[in-house]
């Protein structure tokens, strides 16, 4: 226990220019997060404060599966935070079921959403629950945990965070003022995979490395599938969800399919090109059939846990459905069939990309980091 003590001690007289500004960063953050709490002068719609909830009726109703479910209706009282009406207390009527899947019971001491109605006696609806501060806690969190695990890259992370978001709203309005969506997408794949690269590892050989070998894993890629697509046209496109523009039903899915492994195969492959370039640093005269065999060990680990990351991205993100239709009496081969058809296309086509990326990173990194000694 005096061991850790003093080492904690000395830790922190060594560190303690970062460590303040770690807890000044902390303090920031909590008092942003105490602000968007309590912003309700900012919200047009008024927002007001549960002080008293109450369940007046209870009945059990059939679903459409066979079972049956509670349905329960309670009295609010709100008092209103915002607004003309700021300081009033209202009563409201909210139904919930025991499932919650399209409504939510609420407590004393929620901060909710209402919607006003009434000329003489003023009532409302609650809509929903105030989550931002919430969601500002968790991006907080997030930011702080990145710049003390990762230092100056963290920051640079954080910026790139920001460009690359800034990029696809804009690409969104663009695309919204006419721009064709496949041609935005392409260039925003070049504008994400340079600027990020560029940011968080720096202007150097391996960086440079990385991101032409992402550009023609993910030419390579693509060209594939639309070869595909050209000798088996029969893709069922209208069965994609809320798409109601019938003209680029497939430009919209081959740009979703573009974006959809960029991540993996820029994480790939920049994981390669920095394991070589860190194999010739240790050794300098390493022979390039060496390197090719070294980075092929390391890209086997690699593309094993990265086709796996995209698996379980695709599994969390259909099982919502999954559960919810098979609740419904719907198989689960007719689900696959019919709605999770283009999820399995992006997973194989992302798949496709990083098993491309792997080689192709690997010749370019050791026949470059190799090419001074030759000549």
């Amino acid at each position: 226990m005096y061991n850790l003590k003093n080492l904690l001690k000395n830790y922190y007289t060594n560190n303690k220019r970062r460590i303040t500004a770690y807890g000044i960063l902390a303090l920031i953050i909590a008092l942003v997060v105490i602000f968007v709490h309590f912003d309700f002068e900012l919200y047009k719609s008024p927002i007001g404060r549960v002080v008293e909830s109450v369940n007046t009726f209870e009945e059990s109703v059939q679903g459409s599966d066979g079972d049956e479910e509670m349905h329960y209706t309670q009295n609010l009282t709100v008092k209103i935070l915002n607004g003309i009406h700021k300081g009033e207390e209202i009563d409201c009527e909210n139904s919930y079921t025991h499932s919650g899947v399209y409504d939510e019971k609420y407590t004393k001491g929620d901060w909710v959403f209402i919607t006003l109605n009434g000329n003489n006696r003023l009532t409302g609806e609650v809509t929903g629950i105030k989550r931002d501060a919430y969601v500002a806690a968790l991006v907080g969190i997030l930011l702080w945990l990145i710049i003390v695990c990762s230092g100056k890259k963290g920051i640079f992370t954080i910026v790139s965070l920001i460009v690359n978001i800034t990029l696809y709203l804009l690409a969104l309005k663009l695309y919204e003022n006419g721009y064709d969506i496949f041609n935005l997408v392409i260039a925003l794949v070049v504008l994400y995979t340079i600027l990020t690269l560029f940011l968080i590892s720096g202007f150097n050989k391996k960086t440079i490395i990385a991101i032409v070998s992402i550009f023609i894993s993910v030419a390579i890629t693509i060209t594939l599938f639309k070869i595909t697509l050209h000798y088996n046209n029969n893709i069922e496109y209208w069965m994609m969800d809320y798409i109601t523009n019938v003209k680029d039903l497939e430009r919209v899915f081959l740009a979703g399919i573009l974006l959809g492994g960029l991540g993996a195969c820029m994480d790939v492959a920049i994981s390669l090109a920095a394991s070589i370039a860190e194999l010739v640093s240790k050794d300098e005269d390493i022979k390039f059939r060496t390197l090719i065999k070294s980075g092929r060990e390391i890209g086997y680990d690699i593309m094993g846990t990265m086709i796996n990351v995209l698996l379980f991205t695709f599994i969390a993100g259909s099982l919502p459905m999954l559960v919810f239709k098979m609740k419904n009496q719907i198989s689960i081969f007719e689900i696959i069939q019919n709605d999770m058809q283009f999820e399995l296309y992006r997973f194989l086509v992302g798949s496709i990309g990083i098993v491309l990326t792997v080689p192709i990173t690997i010749f370019l990194a050791s026949l470059i980091y190799t090419r001074r000694k030759r000549t």
